[in-house]
């Protein structure tokens, strides 16, 4: 077996306060990484004083401000490692985080990449970092990992992957088009051509802290990750959903259905709100008829639950979906996607956010009437739904 070379890259940017940190927790890990490059995208404060008493121990590149995506894309020609480990400027990687990832790939040597569950915190009032929970990852089998992503970014950050560096070359790097979710990108990039090897526990904390995120001429406030999150998503995902051959909607390990690969592949342009995905494939599915099966409702009960589909899919959105849903599995699809809708607002209910609860009723009687919205909510009171979405 192979022993893998690693080269780190941590792209930076106007993070003075963490970037020691995270540069201390890498060089202190178990297995030592084989070289870091730390690139500095043009940071206006004190980061690249904070990297020279790194000197001798880092490679430092100084460019101008451009995004991460360009400054990880400068870093990959100079990295010498059999794989690469992109970590975040204000993250702490765990002790054992690289032995770990490269067990990993060494002992799955079909995998192209690595991922693992996160512990997220914050800064304590030592500037220290403190563990607030656990971010578990999703169930998912090698070969619906893809699927699962494009449902919901569940693993949280780039810090959570170790890719070998000729699957990520061959790739095609970063997208410079991209200011934020750069990440989730790469993720569904890798995934679409390898499998992954699964860590399921935690490799670093995800440091949550009110800086803002991205360039100079794009900031964005920590305060509201998730409107940028659907922005820059969308623009993948719109291109993701055009190309991906159908096949790959449907698990390799299960018997093939056009129908159930085209409920999945809705369900997926429902979360991320890209409409002529999404109206395509249901104007397919009703024309052709049938009955649902329990696997199809199942992904259909999750098509409008994404923070995406959450905020930007209202009353009159489903008003226009209701409609086209003719038929009798037209009737089937109004109930599964109202199911969702009624788990999120028993959610909010339970936690008090009435508000939240008030703008989710509208939906549910859009999509299945007053009557269905009132047989649903005696149905599903005290019932633990299946499948729900994550909260951002």
């Amino acid at each position: 077996m192979k022993r893998l070379t690693c080269t780190v890259i941590i792209p930076t940017f106007n993070r003075a306060g963490y970037i020691a940190d995270a540069i201390d927790s890498i060089l202190g890990q178990t297995r030592a990484p084989d070289q870091v490059i730390v690139v500095d995208d043009g940071s206006t404060d004190a980061t690249l004083a904070v990297l020279e008493a790194y000197s001798g121990r880092i490679e430092i590149v100084s460019k101008p401000n451009g995004g991460k995506s360009t400054a990880i894309n400068r870093a990959v020609p100079l990295a010498r490692g059999d794989c690469i480990w992109v970590f975040d400027d204000d993250d702490v990687a765990l002790p054992d985080a690289l032995h770990r990832h490269l067990a990993a790939l060494e002992e799955n040597p079909e995998a192209g990449f690595t991922y693992s569950a996160v512990q997220v915190g914050h800064s304590g009032p030592d500037g220290g970092i403190v563990v607030r929970y656990e971010a578990r990852l999703w169930p998912a089998e090698p070969d619906e990992f893809l699927i699962r992503m494009m449902e919901h970014c569940f693993v949280y950050g780039q810090p959570a992957v170790v890719a070998r560096k000729e699957c990520l070359v061959r790739v095609g790097l970063f997208d410079e088009r991209l200011v934020r979710c750069q990440d989730y990108d790469i993720m569904l990039k890798l995934a679409r051509h390898y499998p992954p090897a699964r860590i399921e526990e935690p490799t670093f904390i995800q440091r949550r802290h009110p800086g803002t995120r991205g360039t100079l001429a794009q900031a964005f406030s920590a305060a509201e990750p998730s409107v940028a999150w659907s922005r820059y998503n969308r623009i993948f995902i719109s291109e993701l959903l055009d190309t991906l051959p159908l096949d790959r909607y449907v698990p390799a390990s299960r018997s093939y259905s056009e129908r159930t690969a085209r409920i999945q592949r809705f369900a997926i342009a429902n979360r991320h709100v890209v409409p002529d995905s999404a109206g395509r494939d249901l104007a397919w599915i009703v024309a052709n008829g049938g009955d649902l099966t329990a696997a199809e409702r199942r992904i259909l009960i999750g098509a409008l639950t994404h923070f995406t589909a959450m905020r930007e899919i209202g009353t009159d959105e489903c008003r226009r979906l209701a409609r086209a849903c003719r038929g009798r599995i037209g009737g089937q699809i109004r109930v599964s996607l109202a199911k969702g809708l009624i788990y999120e607002a028993m959610a909010a209910f339970r936690k008090r956010r009435f508000s939240e609860v008030r703008s989710l009723m509208p939906r549910i009687v859009a999509l299945v009437g007053v009557t269905g919205a009132a047989e649903l909510l005696r149905e599903k009171l005290g019932r633990t739904p299946r499948r729900l979405s994550p909260s951002p």
